[in-house]
């Protein structure tokens, strides 16, 4: 995937009897080295998952269809 150098930083936020909802925490910025990125947030989610997702302006407003898209993954202890 080639990065637009436009990200946004999400979580998942699961609820009971309802779809899961994907809420905005900020933006990601890639490196100019290409190794890696920086992310602005307004918000630090409970949960500790954040997902980063490349978009394009065009299609901002529609919202995040979880069940096409991977869910929270299952995190092991080391």
């Amino acid at each position: 995937m080639s990065l637009n150098g436009k990200l946004r930083v999400y979580t998942i936020v699961e609820r009971a009897g309802a779809s899961p909802y994907w809420l905005r925490l900020g933006n990601a910025v890639p490196h100019k080295d290409g190794k890696g990125f920086s992310m602005n947030l307004q918000a630090v989610p409970v949960s500790g998952l954040i997902v980063v997702r490349q978009y394009d302006e065009e299609n901002d407003a529609a919202p995040v269809d979880t069940d096409n898209h991977e869910r929270a993954p299952d995190l092991m202890e080391a």
